[in-house]
């Protein structure tokens, strides 16, 4: 499940919107008023068509089954690198993962 903002940028790449501060009180009094509240961070396409991918229903199999379908890139560097995103985005706390029940 996704856990930041985003917004579509350049066509297909999405900018993931992350808040400067948890707490809204700290943004009134710490950022100037014409700043951002947000890190921006640009993500290259096939981060993009991740984060797309990623519903709170599908699992990592069906969403590096769906990109190796719409890439045309062989199995093995797929599933690797979509495994090491959705980790490091996991880390970072940008989206959290549910047990899924069996189909």
């Amino acid at each position: 499940m996704r856990k930041a903002g985003q917004e579509e940028i350049e066509g297909n790449k999405i900018c993931l919107l992350v808040p400067k501060f948890k707490n809204e009180g700290f943004a009134k009094w710490f950022i100037p008023r014409r700043k951002s509240l947000f890190f921006r961070i640009n993500l290259d396409e096939t981060g993009s068509m991740t984060w797309l991918e990623i519903d709170g229903i599908k699992s990592v199999r069906e969403i590096c089954d769906n990109l190796l379908q719409r890439s045309g890139n062989n199995l093995p560097q797929v599933v690797e690198r979509v495994t090491k995103f959705l980790t490091l985005l996991y880390e970072n706390r940008y989206i959290s993962f549910t047990v899924l029940e069996e189909k």
